[in-house]
């Protein structure tokens, strides 16, 4: 059997039967960083941090596509030097089929994210439930008003929301598939899981970061202005 190219998925082998196609074993410090990343950068650029997500999902969908379709091609035709040939030839084919494939449990992550967004919008809207007033004339005469970090506070509870209904909500099988092959790819030994995992947070604190400042200033970009909505 001829081995894959340094580019190649790694075949699907490399996964332990006993754990399951679907569990990701051994990476659950790592998947927590990468979370905790998602919900730094979201805190202050929600769509910065939407796109970075889907872009995470159909990268997993696709290493979940490949796995798939080397275990069925070597189970009808058992294992044959061309597998790393036709898995290269088959990529583009697997990546369309990847950006389709993760639009159901992205959608529906999604939109629990946005009701989170707009149910704490509402609930934390001047007048409301003040939880960080703003000590001005003009904010106490309509009943008191948030601090923007409130709308940082909401935003992140909003993309972990996002992050845990789409990784376990339906639809989402052909994702998980891909995530155990791609960290071992990425990850393989402890070392470089340490390794991965200390950059992933150092970019989460530096996703941080602007949620010191005063006010914090938070992004909306590419979606558009804050949502105006009232309770």
């Amino acid at each position: 059997m001829g081995s894959p190219g340094p580019g190649a998925l790694p075949a699907p082998s490399l996964v332990p039967e006993q754990a399951g196609l679907a569990r990701v074993t051994g990476y659950r410090t790592l998947f927590l960083t990468i979370t905790l990343a998602l919900v730094t950068l979201a805190a202050t650029r929600p769509g910065i941090a939407v796109i970075v997500f889907v872009l995470l999902l159909i990268v997993t969908r696709l290493a979940g596509i490949a796995v798939e379709e080397f275990r069925g091609r070597r189970e009808r035709r058992g294992p044959s030097r061309a597998d790393a040939l036709v898995a290269t030839l088959l990529s583009p084919w697997h990546l369309v089929r990847a950006v389709f494939g993760v639009l159901p449990a992205a959608a529906v992550g999604l939109c629990a994210g946005v009701i989170v967004v707009l149910l704490g919008l509402m609930l934390f809207a001047p007048g409301n439930v003040i939880i960080a007033p703003i000590p001005t004339v003009e904010a106490r005469s309509v009943g008191g008003m948030n601090q923007p970090v409130v709308d940082s506070l909401v935003l992140g509870v909003a993309m972990l929301v996002t992050v845990v209904v789409t990784w376990w909500g339906p639809a989402s099988y052909g994702t998980r598939v891909g995530a155990g092959p791609l960290l071992r790819r990425i990850a393989p030994t402890k070392g470089t899981k340490t390794i991965v995992t200390l950059v992933v947070l150092a970019l989460a604190l530096l996703a941080a970061v602007p949620l010191f400042g005063s006010p914090v200033d938070v992004h909306w970009w590419p979606l558009g202005d804050r949502p105006a909505v009232t309770w």
